[in-house]
């Protein structure tokens, strides 16, 4: 009776020492990440990457935002080409009015 109550503890610590192994190896893992992350520069917040343009369409317009100027392009869709209508300035988000940018004619 003693050699199988012996077995039982061995196997349960057993159990419990490959659980604190997997444990310990995600904790390793993510101080191996976040110490990659810092020596690549990733936490700087001018490295940080981002799409340079995000485009959609809304009805017969389409919105173009440069996210490096901070503007959004405003096109209109025709069956030939895209017309500039304007742009507006998102350095003036917050303010009570937004107020667009005409192209210019060609």
């Amino acid at each position: 009776m003693w050699a199988v109550s012996r077995i039982m503890v061995s196997a349960r610590g057993i159990y419990m020492a490959t659980k604190q192994r997997s444990f310990l190896g995600y904790v390793g893992a993510g101080f191996f990440g976040a110490a990659l992350t810092a020596a690549l520069g990733a936490t700087d917040p001018q490295k940080t990457v981002y799409p340079r343009y995000n485009a959609y369409n809304h009805g017969p317009f389409l919105h173009i935002t440069d996210n490096d100027t901070n503007k959004q392009y405003i096109y209109l869709n025709d069956n030939e080409a895209s017309k500039l209508l304007g742009y507006v300035d998102l350095n003036q988000t917050g303010k009570p009015e937004l107020k667009a940018v005409k192209a210019e004619k060609n």
